[in-house]
């Protein structure tokens, strides 16, 4: 059997059969090839779609490769503090109309504003840890300062203490030089006694033996007066061997111990010189400022030394002690307070040392009047009152007692009751008045006046100095502030006598 076949132009193969069943076979075949050709036309179509799906993934992918690159460099360079917020804050992500771009865009533009806030957030806590990086560098700095401060103080303190001690060490070796001077003093005197014991003896032989002749009665009588005369020194001489002995035996045993006790034998030394030449030291220094008692402890140059001291150590304790200057004037600074104060205590000085110098005035006077009274004297002059019998006397006997009239002074509060009266000054006040009278401060101030007030000549306190007026430089020194101009007193200059050398430099607050 022969078959016809044609190439139809789709490049199917048309088959031709000769028979009929060739012919409905042949268009069976046609339609299945029909069918198969709309099969491959859906095919093609799925495969086109499935094309394009891929190409927008490829490029859905490509962005957010791009992106999330782009967002780890943002958050990298945030983290390593190199980028700036203003450049993150330039940072977008436009919508470009795809569904998928635009949900991840969403996305994105909250990833940037975390790392915005990250950002401010790291930016704050940075300038919070500078500040406080700084203020415990100053904390520290001022630590250190304080501490070499305190450590220079130390020093000083530790100099001044070892250069007292070495002072110390001095006195307690004059001391002992002292005491065998005056154990051989004591061997002189007792030899002096013995001498005068066997004179004594000899001449009562004497005068037993002229007893019986009468033309020697007038003879024996003086003899007999010498012989009490020197029976009497001799026992004064003795009793006084016997204090010297005395004072040896504790000078010795306070030299034991001079590790605790060395003031203590500086007072029994200065006691002792006190007493043996308090009479000859009085009749050298009477009236005669120039001249002092070197064994007498309330000396010009003594005092001198003491005033200073008051200065260093008491009047700076008080100062820091006053607490009721806060409660009494609450507004004012710490400097304007510490001026009330240093007002305070220079009208208290000067107050209690022209009190004590009327009470020692006054002392001499009632005495002076009461003798002139009982011996019907004229006397036309108070100086005349202070050579009468009987002042002389009280006179040196307030220099020995000095300290226990002091003592009452304090005790009895009968001066510096009206220190307040007359005082133009706007910040006066009596609650820190009171509170100063309690300090040491004012205990040694009457102590040191009382003992300016009984010298002789009388010891001067330098008188106010008033404001805007230019000071001396050789009489007063600078407070806190340099300047030649007085702005306030802070203490006294003290000199010998009125008009007399200076003994201790005075202290104002100055300006230019």
């Amino acid at each position: 059997m022969v078959i016809n076949k044609d190439v139809l132009e789709d490049g199917f193969v048309n088959v031709i059969y000769p028979n009929e069943d060739e012919e409905r076979n042949k268009k069976a075949l046609e339609e299945e090839c029909r069918v198969l050709k709309h099969h491959v036309e859906e095919l093609t179509e799925i495969i086109a779609v499935k094309d394009i799906s891929l190409s927008l993934y490829k490029d859905e992918k490509e962005y957010i490769m791009s992106t999330s690159k782009r967002l780890n460099e943002v958050v990298l360079a945030t983290m390593k503090n190199t980028i700036s917020i203003d450049l993150i804050k330039e940072i977008s992500f436009p919508q470009t109309g795809n569904e998928f771009k635009d949900s991840c865009a969403k996305v994105f533009d909250a990833v940037i504003k975390s790392v915005q806030q990250l950002k401010h957030d790291l930016t704050e806590s940075k300038n919070v840890i500078e500040a406080k990086c700084k203020s415990i560098a100053i904390w520290t700095d001022q630590q250190n300062a304080d501490a070499n401060s305190m450590q220079k103080t130390f020093e000083k303190e530790l100099y001044e203490k070892k250069s007292k001690l070495a002072l110390y060490n001095d006195e307690a070796r004059r001391n002992e030089i002292k005491i065998k001077e005056l154990q051989s003093s004591n061997d002189d005197l007792r030899n002096q006694c013995g001498k005068l014991q066997q004179q004594a003896f000899d001449l009562q032989k004497s005068l037993e033996r002229e007893r019986q002749q009468p033309y020697l009665v007038q003879e024996n009588a003086e003899l007999k007066t010498r012989l009490k005369q020197i029976d009497k020194w001799i026992k004064q001489q003795n009793y006084n061997t016997d204090n010297y002995t005395s004072t040896i035996e504790q000078l010795h045993l306070q030299l034991s111990k001079i590790g605790k006790d060395l003031q203590s034998v500086k007072s029994e030394k200065d006691d002792l010189q006190t007493r043996l030449s308090s009479m000859a030291g009085e009749r050298l220094t009477k009236g005669n400022p120039s001249i002092t008692d070197l064994g007498d402890p309330n000396r010009p140059m003594k005092i001198g030394e003491k005033y200073g001291e008051l200065y260093d150590n008491e009047w700076t304790d008080a100062m820091e002690s006053v607490e009721s200057i806060q409660n009494c004037f609450p507004g004012l600074k710490n400097a304007e307070q510490e001026e009330i104060v240093i007002h305070h205590m220079y009208r208290l000085l000067m107050c209690c040392f022209r009190e004590c110098r009327n009470i020692s005035m006054k002392q001499i006077q009632n005495i002076g009047q009461k003798v002139a009274e009982a011996m019907c004297l004229n006397i036309k002059s108070e100086d005349e009152l202070f050579t009468l019998p009987g002042c002389k006397e009280v006179q040196i006997y307030r220099r020995q007692n000095s300290e226990g009239f002091a003592n009452y002074l304090v005790k009895s509060q009968i001066i510096c009751k009206d220190v307040l009266e007359n005082w133009d000054y706007g910040h006066k006040s009596e609650i820190v008045l009171q509170e100063l009278i309690t300090t040491p401060f004012f205990h040694k101030c009457v102590h040191i006046c009382w003992c300016m007030a009984i010298q002789d000549p009388l010891m001067y306190l330098a008188e106010h100095l008033p404001p805007d007026t230019k000071f001396d430089k050789n009489e007063y020194k600078e407070f806190v502030k340099s300047g030649d101009k007085v702005k306030f007193m802070v203490w006294p200059a003290l000199y010998l006598h009125k008009d007399g050398p200076l003994l201790h430099k005075g202290v104002v607050q100055a300006y230019w």
